[in-house]
């Protein structure tokens, strides 16, 4: 047995198909969620000021099934963001820009209390 301690935060989430609810539920390490709020500032304060010319696309992944990202929709001309925590199925929760900005503060809220203990 090992006295190592992982420190990770806990996503879950209920998805209410036409016949079923699914549960889906990630991990994500203390390093990743480092580096995932890392990339959702890049987000914010580079690519959402932008308007591309061409497709663009930024995706985050980490170790488990979870993924997050945005893309440019030309058709609304914004940016929009969106978080998965399934790979298996197409099953993305999208994002207006305040809530992609709730989640990154409720995360540096989570990793703070993990860095404290």
């Amino acid at each position: 047995l090992s006295r190592d301690t992982s420190l990770a935060v806990r996503l879950e989430s209920n998805f209410a198909g036409q016949y079923t609810v699914s549960n889906y539920a990630v991990v994500l390490d203390l390093d990743e969620v480092v580096l995932l709020i890392r990339g959702l500032l890049l987000l914010e304060e580079t690519y959402f000021a932008q308007q591309p010319v061409n497709y663009t696309e930024v995706n985050f992944a980490s170790r488990s099934d979870f993924s997050a990202g945005a893309y440019y929709d030309y058709k609304t001309k914004a940016w929009q963001a969106w978080i998965s925590l399934s790979r298996i199925r197409d099953y993305k929760v999208l994002l207006n820009k305040q809530e992609f900005q709730s989640f990154r503060f409720l995360l540096e809220e989570a990793r703070n209390k993990l860095i404290i203990k």
